[in-house]
């Protein structure tokens, strides 16, 4: 059986100065109006689970107003564990502790995994390609401990070639970065279209069942050394086979030296995973141009429970599911389709402004908090 959150309590997180939660079951739903704080504790549940938050603030936006001190803690347990999860911030340092003992965050990434489901998430398919890879570098450094190590590896060269690029360097100093740019974007490249070929069938199977219209996605990791617009023909003509990690290293170090000059003109990074696209279709027109916004939200919607059924595959445990006052952005067809899935499913966190939108037998089972302007909110 999975872990599942028993209590939260939070201490000068945000808003709240002292808040605790008990007896939170399987469905939790957080009631109250705007800018009270609801989504401060769908991130404090985050912090305890995926280790990470979806807002990517820094540490001194999350400490409070009351004193210099954050704690963040939940009682976790199965039919076999009591644990307690912590996260603390003391002058400006964040930690985190299971049961009382301190640890590496690292080191309890995948215990508890999270999904999380945000109005912002809504964009996903239309919005920039930054947002597609964020979120698969977010479910991957849950799935692998050496996903967020080899993003941070990664990260840091980009971040030494791009200042390198600024000061006008030799070609061949830029050529010595450049063999240790590549390396590094190679496992990021490997890492990251190995999940997305993993993630894919799933959104597909879920958009069928979400659409109700026979309609078939399909999807496309397209490295950044080719155009967007390439034909299918195209693209599989150049997109290496991630599997084979000297292909991919081969087919990247010549893309970065024959972009050298212009890189050199434009100082910055031009080609590397930081740079590689994600394109959707739904029967074979691309979703991001001629989809429908239900169309578009269906398939966000398709790529988070995808998320989940992955998560549950590869771990065999439930992962906790955060919905951020996400009901009111959806239709009634979509509304229904989350409701079913979460009946059905794992243990879910929701924030809602309005409780009409959940059917009676959610009610029923739900353990509902209503939050107002008291004390522990702004």
């Amino acid at each position: 059986m999975s872990l599942q959150i028993k209590r939260l309590t939070l201490h000068n997180f945000r808003n709240y100065q002292d808040f605790c939660c008990d007896n939170l079951s399987r469905l939790n739903i957080f009631v109250g109006p705007n800018a009270v704080g609801k989504t401060n504790i769908v991130e404090s549940i985050d912090l305890l689970t995926s280790i990470s938050s979806f807002r990517n603030p820094r540490i001194s936006e999350l400490v409070g107003p009351y004193e210099n001190f954050v704690r963040v803690k939940t009682l976790v347990e199965d039919d076999h564990r009591s644990l307690t999860f912590e996260m603390r911030i003391v002058d400006g340092k964040k930690t985190y502790l299971l049961n009382d003992k301190e640890k590496r965050g690292t080191q309890l990434k995948g215990m508890i995994p999270s999904v999380v489901f945000t109005p912002d998430d809504l964009t996903m398919i239309k919005g920039s390609n930054t947002n597609r890879r964020r979120a698969l570098d977010s479910l991957g450094s849950q799935l692998s401990p050496n996903y967020p190590v080899i993003k941070k590896d990664f990260e840091q060269i980009l971040r030494q070639k791009n200042n390198l690029l600024k000061d006008n360097p030799s070609v061949a100093f830029l050529s010595s970065i450049d063999d240790v740019f590549v390396t590094y974007a190679t496992q990021l490249y490997c890492y990251r279209v190995s999940l997305f070929e993993k993630l894919t069938p799933y959104i597909s199977e879920y958009y069928r069942d979400i659409s109700h219209r026979g309609e078939t996605v399909t999807a496309e990791y397209i490295p950044s050394w080719v155009e967007e617009n390439v034909s299918c023909e195209t693209l599989a003509e150049n997109a290496p086979d991630p599997h084979d990690k000297d292909q991919v290293r081969q087919l990247m170090y010549n893309a970065v030296e024959k972009a050298r000059f212009k890189e050199l003109a434009a100082k910055h990074a031009m080609i590397g995973p930081h740079k590689d696209a994600i394109r959707f279709y739904i029967d074979g027109r691309d979703a991001a141009i001629y989809g429908s916004q239900g169309q578009q939200r269906s398939l966000v919607l398709a790529w988070k429970l995808a998320e989940v059924r992955l998560i549950e595959e590869m771990f065999d445990i439930k992962p906790i599911l955060l919905l951020d006052d996400v009901m009111s952005e959806l239709d009634e067809v979509r509304r229904n389709e989350l409701t079913k899935y979460v009946l059905e499913s794992t243990q879910t966190f929701i924030t809602t402004t309005n409780i009409s939108y959940f059917t009676q037998e959610m009610l029923n089972q739900a353990h509902i908090v209503h939050l107002d302007y008291r004390e522990d909110s702004e």
